[in-house]
């Protein structure tokens, strides 16, 4: 039986492109709103304790104020404290990392979560949770020498494997997804995206979920990690879905959008998702939708968004923001981006490198915007125009604006432009950048003349 998913409505009041408000409600001061409350903004220094920590997710994975769902992938990392420590500092509230079932299940029945224990403990004391992937084949069970999992004996077992660690873990802030990209060749097996590697994930997932339920009922759950949002990975989750996946016990199903150039491509994608999901699943009670994968490289590799050389350090920092408020605006309660260390998709560049201009644009996200929650969007003329109103517990408000490319281009194909925003009775607004900086622009006529560019503003009054 599936559970009851008490987030459900929630997520079915929020529609896919967000609550979108017409570019003549601006008539009334879009700032006038923020300017009611009386919001006195200060540009805080960005110290390790600044940091604010959301409460940490249950199983109904409800959506909360910034930074909810932020999380990083930091698969190959187990510390030193002070990278641990940069980790923190970013705001994030999870972080994705490996497992390996052959390291931890050496000999049949034998589990050694040891350095699994460290890790947790080191980032649990930083205000951080770990999403774990549970993967891959053991070689005990199946020597065949890929990582598909293909034979009874061998998915009993990691039933076996995998209900042990939730039970070691009980009632820790730790979430467990079955598997990452299982619809390809390199995580799974030939041929990618088929009905067949479809049909044995089902199997394993349906093995899996009941004896992880049995050692902990409060666990969380994900399924999918599905890679790219295109064609063949929408056929895909349709083998998984008609073959009754979303009738398992889990509690998100989780995508990761490569393929797509452009955050505001998930639009559409994630439309699409939803709609396979209400086709194969119900028209209610789906589980909700979650980001556990996507970078935006420096240079040509899956994810690539293209643009050239020029400029490709500004262009991640632009779309480690534009991601995680697409993803707000589309409903999806976790936002994992890849990766923490890495050459080309790093926040920071390589093994405890220097940090990236992405890795300052996410601080400065978490700082501007900590304890706020998404209420509208306003639309403008342009569809690639996006100023979203924020707005926290103590009805203050704060405004994000940025345009984008068109639909399936390169971040460089970006037209800035000025726009209006109406604001009555303000007489001068705080406008912070990516990196924190931060100017006073006076407001003449009662409007705020702005140039929206691809790189996200913050926007409160003085």
């Amino acid at each position: 039986m599936k559970a009851t998913r008490s987030a459900t409505s929630d997520q079915r009041k929020r529609p896919l492109t967000g609550n979108r408000l017409k570019s003549n409600f601006l008539s009334g001061g879009v700032l006038s709103l923020i300017v009611a409350v009386g919001l006195a903004t200060s540009i805080a220094g960005l110290a390790a304790d600044s940091v604010w920590c959301a409460e940490p997710m249950t199983r109904e994975l409800k959506p909360g104020p910034v930074p909810a769902g932020l999380a990083v992938n930091a698969a190959h990392i187990w510390g030193p404290d002070a990278e641990l420590d940069r980790i923190a500092a970013t705001g994030v509230q999870y972080v994705r990392h490996g497992t390996g079932w052959e390291g931890i299940e050496t000999s049949k029945g034998e589990y050694d979560f040891s350095r699994f224990d460290a890790f947790y403990d080191a980032m649990a004391k930083r205000g951080v949770g770990v999403i774990f992937i549970l993967a891959y084949n053991n070689k005990l069970y199946e020597p065949h020498g890929r990582r598909e999992i293909v034979t009874d004996e061998g998915r009993e077992a990691y039933a076996r494997w995998a209900a042990a660690f939730v039970k070691h873990f009980k009632g820790k802030n730790v979430i467990w997804e079955l598997w990452n990209e299982p619809n390809t060749k390199a995580f799974w097996g030939a041929p990618p995206n088929s009905k067949r590697i479809a049909t044995d994930y089902v199997k394993l997932v349906k093995a899996a979920v009941p004896a992880m339920r049995e050692a902990d009922p409060d666990c969380i759950i994900l399924a999918g990690a599905v890679s790219n949002l295109w064609s063949k990975s929408y056929e895909w989750m349709g083998y998984a879905f008609e073959q009754g996946i979303l009738e398992e016990d889990i509690d998100g199903w989780s995508v990761h959008p490569y393929g797509l150039k452009r955050p505001e491509d998930y639009l559409d994608a994630y439309a699409v998702v939803r709609d396979l999901m209400r086709k194969h699943g119900g028209a209610t009670d789906l589980p909700p939708l979650l980001n556990t994968e996507r970078g935006f490289p420096l240079k040509e590799a899956e994810g690539f968004a293209g643009g050239g050389v020029e400029g490709q350090e500004q262009f991640q920092a632009n779309h480690f923001v534009r991601q995680y408020l697409i993803d707000q605006l589309c409903d999806v309660r976790i936002t994992v981006w890849y990766a923490w260390q890495d050459e080309d998709f790093g926040l920071v560049a390589g093994r405890e490198g220097a940090e990236r201009p992405a890795y300052q644009a996410a601080r400065v996200m978490v700082e501007q915007l900590k304890g706020y929650s998404l209420k509208q969007r306003i639309e403008f003329a342009s569809d690639l125009d996006f100023v979203l109103l924020f707005e926290n517990d103590q009805g203050e408000k704060k405004v994000v604006a940025w345009t984008s490319p068109p639909p399936k281009a390169s971040p460089d194909q970006a037209k800035p432009h000025e726009v209006g925003l109406p604001m009555p009775g303000v007489k001068s607004v705080r406008i912070i950048e990516l990196d924190g900086k931060s100017r006073t622009e006076p407001i003449t006529g009662g409007k705020l003349t702005i140039e929206l560019t691809a790189s996200p503003v913050y926007i409160a009054p003085e």
